[in-house]
């Protein structure tokens, strides 16, 4: 689980892609957006679904309720000599270990706690960056260490089309 897979993906057709995609939204002067320098994908294995129960806001749906779930992810970390395992809830790998109360404290002041669902084998929540930048993948079955990559620069290059502010971490 703690190994890191080194494989190659052909990035050409993203560079020119991302060239015409960056110089048409942004113009001039922002090439160095393509230089892809780091590209990495990180897979973290679903434990559960913490359910969670929601009344519904709008007029027309008075009475109805909303049904949120949230997967328990395994994130770990190097820590001094060994590594650190730990669960978070939500899609934040990293957030915090998971106990009773943090999961209480992620559910919201409107919503109840309505049980556990186990995960299908097989189930990762997918995260990576480019040059820095995060992205949450989502959650997928199987997920390939290829396809991941290129899910990963669609969603670089779809950002700069819509224009959403990227966070650097």
């Amino acid at each position: 689980m703690g190994e890191r897979a080194t494989f190659t993906v052909d990035i050409g057709s993203y560079v020119r892609e991302c060239l015409a995609t960056v110089r048409g939204s942004l113009g001039e002067g922002f090439d160095h957006l393509c230089d892809f320098k780091s590209v990495g994908v990180s897979m973290h294995p679903v434990l559960g679904w913490v359910v969670a129960l929601r009344p519904s806001s709008g007029q027309e749906g008075r009475g109805e309720v909303l049904v949120d779930i949230r997967p328990v992810v395994l994130t770990q970390r190097v820590e001094g000599r060994g590594v650190v395992l730990s669960a978070s809830l939500g899609f934040a790998p990293g957030a915090g270990r998971l106990d009773a109360q943090t999961a209480l404290d992620a559910i919201g002041g409107d919503e109840r706690m309505a049980g556990v669902l186990p995960a299908w084998p097989g189930t990762y929540y997918v995260t990576g960056s480019v040059n820095g930048v995060h992205f949450s993948l989502g959650v997928h079955l199987n997920p390939d260490n290829r396809k991941m990559v290129e899910i990963l620069l669609k969603t670089y290059l779809g950002s700069y089309r819509s224009g959403v502010k990227f966070e650097y971490l």
